[in-house]
Formats: structure tokens, C-alpha cells, sequence
């Protein structure tokens, strides 16, 4: 083997390596938010059962989930935005209008089966220029909790943001606590450029070497 063919070899054994430790990235295609309410509060960080309102329709999402996995355990990262308004109705009713999620810490899961689930307790995302049309967000860190992907030709991913951490008040200084369900569907990005041009690059080294021995 030639020396060009050994660099190649080695570049690829190193990307091989790295892919041990894989990380699926899941471009979300369609869904979003399916369900959810809006409770009130007795005290602040003490909401109850009780509903003032109730999820009615809209909340689609874009942005991406990523999985990172070596094995049968690893953790997963998300980064969604809000690009429809979610109707909820009760009382005058209510809109959240906008808004971006993002699960910048590393929520624990596992594989079972075909399906990688959330383990152990549930962890704090993020919120950032979240919008309501009444109400006014106070606290913007939901937990996180049952997010579940089962990977495919068309993936999907569904977990909950909320009850904790997500709150807000109204003009009257009265407490919410949102919690909201999401149902994604989402495509595997394609495999890096850097793994197919080493691939690609080491078969046209094989074939050349394989043509000057036939020649020879």
C-alpha cells in the first residue's frame, strides 16, 4: 500500500473511530405541540390540577434534535422554534404567539428496541423570546421529561416541557404553570462530507492501485 494510501486509511480509521460514538442529528420536518394546559397556581412553584386553559391547536416546529449515542446509552440536545401560534382556549382564552425551546443540557437516554428514551429524572431546558398574547413569562426553564425518538426512513420524537419552571402570571399578578406535549417528525441528516470524501477518496486509490497491478 502506498503512502497517500495509508494517510487515507488512517484519516478513515480515526473518522470510524469517532463514529463509535455516533451523533444522529434529526432535522424535525413536521409536528410539534399536540396537547397541553395551563394551571393555576396557589402560590408560586405550587400549581395544581386545576385548568384555566386548555391546548386547542396550532404550535408547529422546526429545528433539530441530536442524538448522541455510543452503544446502547448516550444523551440528547434539541433546539426548537416556534413557527406557529398555539391556541388555547378557557376563560378569554389564550395564545402562545412565539418563542424558541432548547435543551442546551444533555437530557440521559437509553436504547430499547428501536426506541431511544430519556432515563432517570427529568432536567431543565430553556425558553427564550417566549411570547403569550395575556400572559407574562416569568420563569423560562421547563423540565424535560419522556422525550423518546424511534429512528427510521422518517423518524419520530415526541417528550414534555413543563409543568416545572414554566411559568407565568397575569395582570392581576395571578400564577401559571404551562405544560406542553410534543409530537415530531424529522429526517437523519446525511452523513458528514469530511466520512464520504474519505470513503470516496480511498476507493480511487484502491482502483488505481488494483489497475496498475493488472497492467503490470
Amino acid at each position: 500500500m502506498n503512502r497517500g494510501l495509508w494517510i487515507l486509511a488512517g484519516a478513515l480509521a480515526g473518522l470510524l473511530a469517532r463514529g463509535a460514538s455516533a451523533s444522529t442529528v434529526l432535522d424535525i420536518t413536521g409536528g410539534g405541540i399536540d396537547d397541553g394546559t395551563i394551571n393555576t397556581c396557589v402560590a408560586a412553584d405550587n400549581c395544581g390540577s386545576t385548568t384555566a386553559y386548555t391546548y386547542q391547536s396550532g404550535g408547529n416546529v422546526s429545528g433539530t434534535i441530536t442524538l448522541a449515542t455510543s452503544g446502547t446509552t448516550g444523551t440528547a440536545t434539541f433546539d426548537l422554534q416556534l413557527t406557529s401560534a398555539v391556541q388555547f382556549g378557557g376563560g378569554t382564552g389564550e395564545q402562545l404567539t412565539a418563542g424558541t425551546f432548547t435543551a442546551p443540557v444533555s437530557i440521559p437516554i437509553s436504547l430499547s428496541g428501536s426506541i431511544w428514551s430519556q432515563t432517570g429524572s427529568p432536567v431543565y431546558g430553556t425558553n427564550s423570546a417566549i411570547t403569550f398574547s395575556t400572559l407574562t413569562a416569568s420563569e423560562n426553564a421547563p423540565q424535560i421529561s419522556s422525550l423518546s425518538c424511534t429512528l427510521g426512513t422518517v423518524s419520530v420524537c415526541g417528550f414534555f416541557l413543563g409543568p416545572t419552571g414554566f411559568e407565568m402570571t397575569d395582570s392581576g399578578g395571578n400564577t401559571y404553570d404551562a405544560n406542553l406535549g410534543l409530537d415530531v417528525t424529522a429526517q437523519v441528516v446525511p452523513l458528514p462530507s469530511s466520512l464520504w470524501l474519505a470513503l470516496s477518496g480511498l476507493g480511487l486509490l484502491w482502483r488505481g492501485r488494483r489497475h496498475r497491478a493488472v497492467s503490470a
